[in-house]
Parts: C-alpha cells; sequence; structure tokens
C-alpha cells in the first residue's frame, strides 16, 4: 500500500535484488591465478575425506574473504596457478566454463569488452599502474670519482696555468734587466718547474724570488693554488665519504639505447594488446628473455642484474620487504612514466548469483581501505621474518675508514713516483750522451 507521502507501508524497496544477501554456506569453489602478493600459498593439508584443502592468502584472497563473510558461503579453494603462464591462464578458463570453478580470483585484469559475452567481471578491488623496473645506478669508484673532480677543461687550465707560469719565472730571472737581482734557483727551466709543481701540491719552494715583480707574481700563483687546492680537498673529502651514484635511466629511449635486456611474460604481454602501450615491442629479440617465473625476475633487478621488465609498485615493495631490504627505491628503480593502468577483477560464470553482492562489498572494502591495512600488515610481518632492522642502523650513522678509501691518494703518489724516475733516468741519459 502506498502512502500519501510517496513512500510504501512497509518501507518495501521498489527495485529489489534479484540474489539475496544470504547464501546460508552455499558452497563456492574458487580458482586462483597469480604471484605472491595477489596469490600467497601458505600451507596445505588434508581432510577426513582425502581431499587437499589448500591455506592462501594475498591481496585477492583477502577481499574474497572479507566479502563471503558477509555473504554466509563456504569456500573451497581448489589447487592456485601461482604463476603467470598462458597455460595456467588457458586452464583456469576452461574450467570455469566446464563449471569446474565457480570463479576466479587472483591477477585477472579488468577487460569487459573480451570477456562480457563469456564470463562477467566484479569491479576492480585495486588498481594498479605498470611500470618500467629498470637496473638502479652502481656506485661509482672513489679511483673514478677522484678523476672526476675537476672537469677535463679545469684540469687542462691548471696544467696550462702550471707551465706557463714556469716560463714566465724562468723568463722573468733570465731578463738582462734582473738577472743579477734574483736568485739563481729560478735561472733554470727545471728549476722553475719543479718549484711551480712544489707550491701546486702545497710543498715550499726551494727559494723565494727578490724583485718586487718577481714576488708579486709568485705571491699571485700561491694564492691561486691555495684556492684550487681548498676546493679540491673539499670535493675529496666529501667523494671519499660518498662517491655518488652514476647516470639513472630517466627515459625509454636511454633503456632502448643500452644493452640491458627485456625481461618479458607472454601472459603480461598477451594482456597489454588490450591497451595503447606497445613500446616494447621495439626491443629487438635478441634482447629479449622469457620470464616464466615473474618474482625471480623481479630480483635480479636488485642484485645488478642488467635486466628491465614491467611490473606494478606494490609487487616490488612486496619484495623489498620479503628480501629484507630496507628502502625500496634504491634498489627497484622505475621510469618516471607510468605505461598504463588497470583495474585487477574477479570472473564468474555468465547469470552467477554473486556477482552483484561481491561487488557491493568490494566498493565497501576498496573504500574502507581495508586491503591497504592488509599489505601494511603483510610487509610489517615479512621484515620480521627476513630480520630487516626496524630503527636507523648503525651502518646508517657511520662508515669504517679503511685504507680503500686513500687508494686515490696512493695512486698520485704512485704516479709521482714514476715520473719522478723516469726524468731522473732521462736526466742520466741526456748527461751520458754529452759526455
Amino acid at each position: 500500500m502506498r502512502l500519501p507521502n510517496g513512500t510504501l507501508k512497509h518501507n518495501a524497496n521498489l527495485f529489489p535484488l534479484k540474489t539475496t544477501d544470504n547464501f546460508h554456506g552455499c558452497p563456492v569453489r574458487v580458482a586462483s591465478i597469480g604471484i605472491p602478493l595477489y596469490i600467497i600459498l601458505t600451507g596445505n593439508s588434508t581432510d577426513s575425506d582425502g581431499n587437499v584443502v589448500y591455506n592462501l592468502g594475498g591481496l585477492a584472497v583477502q577481499n574474497l574473504l572479507l566479502s563471503v563473510n558477509k555473504m554466509n558461503v563456504t569456500i573451497m579453494f581448489l589447487k592456485p596457478s601461482l604463476g603467470l603462464e598462458v597455460m595456467d591462464v588457458a586452464y583456469e578458463t576452461v574450467n570455469l566454463v566446464g563449471r569446474t570453478s565457480d570463479i576466479v580470483i587472483g591477477m585477472v585484469p579488468l577487460q569487459a569488452a573480451f570477456l562480457s559475452h563469456l564470463f562477467k567481471q566484479t569491479i576492480p578491488y585495486e588498481y594498479s599502474a605498470a611500470k618500467w623496473f629498470v637496473p638502479c645506478p652502481q656506485p661509482v669508484s672513489r679511483k673514478e670519482k677522484f678523476l672526476n673532480t675537476y672537469q677535463l677543461p679545469v684540469w687542462l687550465a691548471m696544467a696550462t696555468a702550471l707551465v706557463l707560469t714556469a716560463i714566465v719565472w724562468w723568463g722573468l730571472a733570465n731578463w738582462q734587466h734582473s738577472s743579477l737581482k734574483d736568485s739563481r734557483t729560478f735561472q733554470t727551466l727545471s728549476y722553475c718547474l719543479y718549484n711551480v709543481w712544489a707550491v701546486a701540491m702545497g710543498v715550499s719552494a726551494t727559494n723565494t724570488p727578490n724583485t718586487w715583480k718577481f714576488r708579486f707574481l709568485f705571491l699571485v700563483y700561491v694564492w691561486y693554488c691555495f684556492a684550487m687546492s681548498t676546493v679540491f680537498q673539499a670535493f675529496f673529502t666529501s667523494y671519499l665519504v660518498e662517491p655518488g651514484y652514476g647516470k639513472k635511466f630517466e627515459t625509454f629511449d636511454d633503456l632502448l639505447h643500452s644493452s640491458v635486456s627485456y625481461g618479458y611474460n607472454s601472459a603480461i604481454e598477451g594482456a597489454m594488446t588490450g591497451t595503447s602501450y606497445q613500446e616494447h615491442h621495439r626491443f629487438p629479440y635478441w634482447r629479449r628473455q622469457e620470464c616464466y617465473d615473474v618474482m625471480k625476475c623481479m630480483k635480479r633487478i636488485p642484485n645488478n642484474d642488467q635486466l628491465c621488465t614491467i611490473s606494478a609498485p606494490r609487487i616490488s615493495q612486496y619484495l623489498a620487504s620479503e628480501m629484507g631490504i630496507r628502502d625500496a627505491g634504491k634498489f627497484f628503480c622505475t621510469l618516471e612514466e607510468n605505461l598504463f593502468t588497470t583495474g585487477l577483477t574477479f570472473v564468474l560464470n555468465n547469470g552467477s548469483p554473486f556477482l552483484n553482492r561481491l561487488n557491493v562489498l568490494t566498493r565497501r572494502s576498496l573504500e574502507g581501505g581495508l586491503l591497504d591495512r592488509y599489505l601494511a600488515q603483510l610487509k610489517w610481518m615479512n621484515n620480521l621474518r627476513s630480520k630487516m632492522a626496524v630503527g636507523d642502523s648503525e651502518e646508517h650513522l657511520y662508515f669504517v675508514f679503511s685504507l680503500s678509501h686513500l687508494s686515490p691518494a696512493f695512486c698520485v703518489l704512485g704516479f709521482d713516483y714514476v715520473l719522478g724516475s723516469a726524468a731522473f733516468v732521462a736526466e742520466i741519459f741526456v748527461k751520458w750522451i754529452a759526455k
């Protein structure tokens, strides 16, 4: 009966749901496909009837468990497909068509136009952006950083200033109006070069000039060497502590023109055919490696292997917590741009009575951030298992100063010894010829 105010007498819904909210323990066979983080096999056991019972976890499983607790259904997990292979996808698709399973969960991308005539998909329980994961820049060796303290033009300018200063000193000392007033130390070119090099190295010269013009030029050169050595020591000390890192990959063209191989997965590339991104096909075939196990390929990236692949940031964060890596950004580097964004869904047969209720509960779980809370707990448990320190570890507070930090200085010293020995042998040889 309709009341005058336009409402029904018993507060009934004008558009009632076609399915019930309570399924009274109805059994649901759940197939799963995906890699850890989304599908995690935590264990298995055998029930009284001899059937294998699989215990699963992960983001997809957690979203399903949050929903079935409200739907009052009994779920039975079938043997999971813990991988992303074309055969696994085909196997689970055939099982769903043959009614062996009632629902497929895991890493199923949202492709409604492709699946609408066969299956029905729920609303996405997670939206994920795909990125290029590339090798991170490696620390620069201290010897290389020492040589790059100044750029090549600066080194050439310093060498030119050293040679020209020695020539000017030698010319002033041998000028006819000042040769009797100045020290005989500067009247030979070899001694001038020796004193110029000594001042540049911060060592006292053998003698000082006598004329005021010569002394003024000498003082200007001392000031110049003092300024250059001060700047050099500041950079040198900072490089001893932190040499820095090499150049990182910033664009896809940088990656394409490098020697890094592309680790691809056939199932992921098949799912990418529904997107507009096709740049990955530009890799030549000799630089393509099949990644049957996506997780193993991802673990090769922080191990300084020359490999790049397409994955999601959440997977890298999960792997970092599993491997005991404190800062995932320093080991799992990515290009800046997002390749594409997709949603991950559940797949059911056409006419499934669970679809509407799953959509309602999935939306509530997504808006409430329940999966983010579960992911934070999952990463925390991985950190505990990997025994990763929670606070700032001692290794980040100081570094051990060892002989390797002084290797650049010893290299320069060895080069000077070789150069001095060569000059000594050359002088003996020239003197022997002159006699």
